[in-house]
């Protein structure tokens, strides 16, 4: 017999959207529908199209609001919404930011120009109005909202002290004192993203570790001012964290990694791309320390060598997640194949030592494989893909780039059958 439930959820979705589009005033729509639609517009990530309604939908028992990438919302509307959803819990108002005429004139701009264009259309005044009315707030996510100053931090810190999330990702207009605010004010601060925000120091990572014990979440990914002092200040204070990432915070060094997972042990995940002073003294500290250990992200660092990464391998048989490049050779591949077989995200660049047996025992050796990317190495030839690929039953995701051997179309003919999520 036929379970109807696994239609009816989307069937009645659907029927609200089609409705919205003939009722805009909504005005005969019940609460509860109002709910489901406003969760429907959410999930489905079509919150853009019907953004002049929004203040429609919501009311004062309304708890969560993700309008990511909406950037028909402005600070008035913001202002609005907040107003009416006092009991808001989760707010994410990342990406909103819209297309600028002078980017519309231009087609042909290189992308790396184009950041530009896109204007901000969150600013102080309307998170000055959230940390108002919104005072129940655990989750904000800012992301690139790049017009925000410390003055919104500031209030954030005074009025929504049960803040537990919080992402400030590009927010490159932030300082030190912003964060050291938020410390003030958020004690039970458990995530923060500072990805990219590159004005903050030392400084600020000391307040947080003194005042934000219970941190278990923490990305300062390309805040190039950030070194030692501040890891080991949260290690020594912020003994739970347990995710961390410090991608291209090139001042970091082995000192800093190894008593951080000295000090915090339950660490589950940790991302040091680019850290050209890490050797193999850190990681086999993180060997030997996190035990249970699913994410190491270790691209370009160039002193690491195969002695430490056998003793990932040994140490490590809960790794899920693996990016590594020119460390990658065939002896500690094949020593992954047969220790970790939860491997289901694999990552290699730049490898001149990587041969088609280190692939064909990952193969055999690692079931759950779902994504692949491989780019510049050059010894790995096309038969040795496809008989490694043809193990790999779960591949979802598959990059391949600078591989002079390999010929795309064969690969792809090859594993398109046996890879029902390819």
């Amino acid at each position: 017999m036929m379970d109807n439930r696994t239609t009816v959820k989307p069937l009645v979705d659907l029927c609200l959207f089609s409705y919205i589009k003939s009722n805009p005033s909504l005005n005969s729509l019940p609460y509860k529908l109002k709910a489901r639609l406003l969760t429907f517009l959410m999930e489905s990530r079509r919150i853009l199209e019907f953004s002049t309604i929004l203040t429609k939908l919501v009311d004062d028992s309304t708890t969560v609001l993700k309008l990511s990438g909406c950037g028909e919302l402005d600070d008035s509307t913001i202002i609005e919404l907040v107003k009416i959803t006092t009991d808001l819990r989760v707010l994410d108002l990342s990406r909103c930011e819209h297309v600028t005429k002078a980017l519309l004139d231009d087609q042909k701009c290189p992308k790396a120009k184009k950041k530009k264009f896109f204007e901000k259309t969150v600013t102080d005044k309307s998170i000055v109005e959230v940390s108002t009315h919104c005072s129940r707030l655990q989750h904000l996510n800012l992301a690139r909202c790049a017009k925000l100053t410390d003055k919104s931090l500031t209030e954030i810190g005074a009025k929504c002290v049960r803040i537990t999330h919080l992402d400030l990702s590009e927010c490159n207009k932030i300082t030190d004192q912003g964060i050291a605010n938020i410390s003030y004010g958020c004690p039970s601060l458990q995530h923060l993203s500072l990805d990219s925000v590159k004005k903050i120091t030392d400084a600020c990572m000391i307040e947080i570790a003194e005042r934000c014990k219970f941190l278990q979440v923490i990305n300062l990914q390309f805040c190039d001012q950030i070194s030692d002092k501040a890891i080991i200040a949260l290690a020594n204070k912020c003994y739970y964290i347990k995710d961390i990432n410090l991608n291209y915070c090139k001042k970091i060094t082995d000192i800093s990694i190894v008593h951080l997972v000295n000090n915090c042990t339950g660490i589950r995940s940790i991302q040091m791309d680019g850290l050209e002073n890490i050797s193999d003294e850190a990681l086999i500290e993180i060997s030997e320390k996190c035990p249970k250990l699913q994410n190491l992200s270790i691209l370009g660092c160039d002193r690491i060598t195969r002695k430490s990464l056998l003793e990932v391998a040994q140490n490590c048989p809960a790794l899920e997640i693996l990016s590594l490049s020119k460390c990658a050779e065939e002896l500690t591949m094949v020593s992954f194949s047969q220790k970790c077989p939860k491997l289901s995200s694999l990552v290699i660049h730049s490898s001149e030592y990587l041969t088609d047996r280190s692939i064909i025992e990952l193969g055999n050796g690692c079931k759950f494989l779902s994504h692949i990317e491989i780019s510049s190495c050059n010894r790995i030839t096309e038969r040795g893909l496809i008989d490694m690929l043809k193990k790999c039953s779960n591949l979802a995701s598959l990059s391949l780039k600078g591989m002079k051997q390999i010929t795309t179309n064969e690969v792809v003919k090859t594993v398109a059958q046996p890879c029902p999520h390819f």
